[in-house]
Formats: structure tokens, sequence, C-alpha cells
């Protein structure tokens, strides 16, 4: 009996996490749909452009991880540009500041490496306590400013965790 609940108890698990990746593939079909009308001018040109009769030589295309590594810079910083612009969104009144002098090790928490940890800074947490004192909305106004995935945060306990290891110091 108990292994049948087990197993109900899993496909609850799997249906819900299909239900959010469904959620989640319309939310990009609906940023798509906004992108391709807000640059719509742009994609008819280029449009127009391909279909021209006189076609140009292309430069042979370089590596994939040369290009990357030239872009990867100008590209991390519009994204911490992007995350502390979104600092606005979060209410530090409730959740506490810090400063980087205060900095706590976030990389404790399961599931933070130090990538978002460096998010997570910029947008100004700094301290376990910050994040222990979250609430539901306040996780996702987390999420959507240090653009992570939905609803992982609350997945992975942050806030629990963060009340006991500021507990154990």
């Amino acid at each position: 009996m108990g292994k049948v609940k087990q197993l109900k108890r899993k496909v609850q698990e799997l249906e819900k996490a299909l239900a959010q990746q469904r959620e989640k593939k319309n939310q990009f079909k609906k940023a798509l749909k906004a992108l391709k009308k807000q640059h719509a001018d742009e994609i008819k040109t280029i449009a127009a452009r391909s279909k021209s009769p006189v076609e140009k030589k292309k430069a042979p295309a370089k590596p994939a991880q040369t290009r990357r590594r030239r872009n990867s810079k100008s590209t991390r910083d519009e994204l911490f540009k992007r995350i502390k612009a979104n600092a606005k969104n979060i209410d530090f009144s409730r959740i506490g500041t810090a400063s980087a002098s205060e900095k706590d090790d976030l990389q404790r928490i399961k599931g933070i490496g130090p990538f978002l940890e460096e998010k997570l800074n910029t947008l100004g947490i700094f301290t376990l306590q910050q994040i222990a004192n979250f609430t539901k909305k306040d996780e996702d106004n987390v999420t959507e400013a240090i653009e992570f995935f939905q609803g992982r945060m609350h997945r992975d306990k942050w806030v629990a965790q963060s009340k006991k290891l500021s507990k154990e110091g």
C-alpha cells in the first residue's frame, strides 16, 4: 500500500512540474510574440534583404566558442546592469539591508553557486538573514529580478535553509 501512495505522490509531483513547464512555455511564447511585434520593422527589413537576388559572400563563421567568449563579457555586464536596475522591485525595508562588508557565504544554501551568489549580491542581498526574511512575494520578486528559474527558490527551500544556517552561525 505504501508503495502505491509513493507512486501516486510522484505522479502528482511530475504532473505539477509538467504544468509549470507548460506555463513557462506559454510565458516564452508571449515574450517572443511581444519581441516580434516590437521589432516588426527590423524583421521585415531583414526578410527583404534575404530575398534580394544578389547574395553577398559571407565570411566563414568563427567557432561558437570564440564568439561566446568575446560576447560573454558584454552580455554579462548587461545582465548585471538589468539586475541592479531590478533592485527597485525588492522590499529591502522588510527583508533588511546589508553591505558587502557584512556578506555571508550564500553558497552554503543548496542551489546557490558562485554565479547566483554574484547575482544576489548585485541585487543587494548579502546575508542569510535577508533570505530568511523572504516571503513568497519576495521570492517571486527576487527570482524575477535575478532572471532565475521560476519556483526554484521555493523548491530548494532557500528560506528554510537560511533560517537554519543563520541560527547555526
